[in-house]
């Protein structure tokens, strides 16, 4: 339920030649996926920079509803077994609560 912010995530252009670009029929977790190729599947090295580099809003297409978080999770449980993890469509859900206990720990300082 967790990953790095993709809208903040680079990675060399020698990666994506090597381990493939966004799988697009993942309308909304191509993200997903790709981080999951790169960070986890091929464990290629990742440095936290902290830095701004993206300022967002809340909203955007997987947050659009019921139905897109639906359909998010859908695209998660597929782009895990894709890549050859173990998924179960139940546990993808129990992420909500795990996040519900986020509102009550205070943010770390960086």
């Amino acid at each position: 339920g967790h990953q790095p912010p993709h809208p903040g995530f680079f990675a060399r252009r020698s990666a994506y030649e090597k381990y493939g670009n966004f799988h697009l029929p993942f309308r909304i977790s191509a993200d997903f996926d790709l981080m999951l190729r790169f960070i986890v599947q091929h464990k290629l090295s990742v440095q936290y920079r902290p830095m701004l580099t993206v300022r967002m809003r809340d909203g955007g297409t997987s947050n659009a509803g019921f139905q897109a978080r639906k359909k998010a999770n859908r695209e998660d449980h597929e782009a895990l077994r894709r890549n050859g993890f173990f998924s179960c469509l139940p546990f993808i859900y129990l992420k909500y609560f795990i996040k519900f206990f986020q509102f009550f720990r205070k943010p770390q300082a960086v």
